[in-house]
């Protein structure tokens, strides 16, 4: 299944709606990833947290990373804060 663009393309500074698009645009299934990692701190708690592989929550979030053009998972959290998931 081919995805669609990132709605934005991200900068090191973005605004608020920028990362709410970007949040909208993920799956459900990558937005509750990303939320059990922003509050767990590491893939493992995250992936005990919903019960699947923690390969799962990596893979996912590199994904979602190379998807949005987003270099590392700091600015990944800042994007799920900006963007209102949490």
């Amino acid at each position: 299944m081919k995805r669609k663009p990132c709605p934005v393309l991200l900068r090191e500074r973005f605004t608020e709606e920028e990362a709410a698009l970007v949040v909208a645009a993920m799956t459900k299934r990558e937005r509750e990833i990303l939320r059990e990692y922003c509050l767990g701190g590491y893939q493992k708690v995250a992936a005990d947290r919903l019960g699947i592989a923690r390969r799962t929550v990596d893979n996912t979030l590199q994904r979602v990373r190379q998807w949005a053009d987003i270099r590392h998972l700091p600015q990944l959290v800042t994007v799920a804060v900006k963007g209102g998931l949490l």
